[in-house]
């Protein structure tokens, strides 16, 4: 999860409305970007939380980590285009994306750590929000790098590498039967 914050909370809600003013949107636009992508973030940990007891954990955080830069990428596609409402569409998207990794992460730290659950959470979110910071630093670094992406929106491009790393990191978590859990079985 600390790797989807750094495409998400962090990152985005800090530098959205930039990126739509550079874009060339209106400054309600812009606005409005940071609302679409909170409220579909707070959706994906919802569904996160439903999907956790029926489909593996690392599942999703694989979902979570891969699935989210097709969507990225349409949002700076329609984003350069011009189009504000495929790129609202993309935007959540985005959001809700990054974020379905939320639950099952927790889920993890608490199965692989059960008598330190407070901990373990503190440590987890700690980590995301910090990492999602320097990510910040990061992104503003390599502002401006690509000519088919000028301004804040290549450092953001550079940063979107690091889920793919968490994607790989993953893979040597343990399986869900090390962890003691169980899907429910929904058929």
């Amino acid at each position: 999860d600390w790797s989807s914050d750094v495409c998400s909370s962090d990152l985005l809600i800090f530098f959205i409305a930039k990126i739509f003013f550079e874009w060339g949107f209106s400054r309600v636009s812009f606005s409005l970007a940071t609302t679409v992508f909170s409220i579909a973030a707070a959706a994906g940990v919802l569904v996160s939380g439903y999907l956790a007891t029926r489909i593996k954990t690392k599942t999703i955080l694989l979902l979570s980590l891969l699935g989210f830069l097709p969507f990225f990428a349409l949002l700076i596609f329609f984003g350069e285009a011009g189009a504000l409402w495929p790129a609202f569409i993309f935007l959540a998207l985005t959001g809700f994306m990054t974020q379905l990794a939320h639950v099952p992460n927790i889920i993890i730290g608490h199965r692989l750590v059960p008598e330190m659950t407070s901990t373990v959470s503190g440590i987890l979110m700690g980590f995301a929000w910090a990492f999602g910071g320097f990510s910040i630093t990061g992104a503003a670094a390599f502002s401006g790098v690509f000519s088919w992406a000028p301004g804040t929106v290549s450092g953001v491009i550079i940063t979107a590498i690091l889920p793919l790393a968490a994607a790989v990191l993953t893979n040597f978590l343990p399986e869900q039967q090390e962890l003691g859990l169980k899907a429910v079985d929904t058929a």
